[in-house]
């Protein structure tokens, strides 16, 4: 597949480097070294090119402008990716993946994403095919102590297979995880920890897969409620203190 990388103008110059650091799981794995410079409002644009010459895209993206990041993905087609250059993005509304199928969006070094608003989600996944998020640190910037009804830190519904991997979720909202009538659900090789109600809480899920994470100092581990196959091995789980499990209901 013939791939043409976008670079998002949000700082004034291409900031170098590779697709991927190492020991960063990244599953932009494709470059052709071929960059081209564009702004946000030409995405449409060249969205029309790929699609007339049956390319995908990798966007990639800077912390100058975060409040755009919103506007990146609702231009994504299928198939496209896009990176996140390591930087500190603060958003004030969720950021919401809405029917799009075969999405990757991948952190490249430290990248932090934060949300102002406690109540909503930080990622809002809703009817989609496949989507992977990779290499990210999500949260809200100032989350209640306590559990009350706020968002969670990734949460999605009607979806085929989402994917969470080498990814950290803390502290932020209720819940670091939360599923409704999805296919398949895989998270791995994260840090889930110092959430105010659950690391996890799925509902109506076909297939579970939870790996090789570390699990700890939440208010309680997960909430599963008519999930079919689950898996759960290689976790480290420390210090969730229990008030909450159901499990396989």
């Amino acid at each position: 597949m013939k791939y043409v990388i976008l670079v998002v103008l949000f700082a004034a110059v291409i900031m170098p480097g590779t697709l991927g650091a190492k020991n960063e799981i990244n599953p932009l794995t494709e470059n052709t070294g071929k960059k081209t410079v564009i702004s946000p409002d030409d995405s449409k644009k060249e969205d029309q090119n790929k699609n007339s010459h049956g390319e995908n895209h990798i966007i990639v993206v800077t912390p100058k402008n975060p409040e755009k990041l919103q506007k990146v993905i609702d231009t994504l087609e299928d198939g496209d990716k896009v990176l996140i250059k390591a930087g500190t993005y603060k958003i004030h509304d969720s950021l919401k993946i809405a029917g799009k199928d075969n999405i990757v969006i991948a952190g490249e070094g430290k990248v932090s994403i934060l949300l102002h608003d406690v109540y909503q989600n930080v990622f809002s996944i809703e009817n989609c095919g496949t989507v992977t998020l990779s290499n990210l640190h999500a949260q809200h910037i100032q989350p209640l102590p306590e559990y009350e009804c706020h968002g969670a830190v990734i949460a999605a519904a009607g979806t085929r297979k989402l994917t969470v991997t080498g990814c950290e979720l803390n502290g932020s909202g209720a819940i670091g995880i939360t599923a409704y009538d999805c296919g398949e659900i895989k998270v791995s090789d994260c840090f889930i920890h110092n959430n105010s109600y659950n690391a996890f809480y799925f509902n109506k899920v076909d297939t579970l897969l939870i790996i090789h994470n570390v699990i700890k100092d939440n208010k309680s581990y997960a909430q599963f409620y008519q999930c079919g196959n689950i898996e759960m091995y290689g976790n480290e789980d420390n210090n969730n203190t229990g008030y909450w499990e159901s499990m396989g209901e």
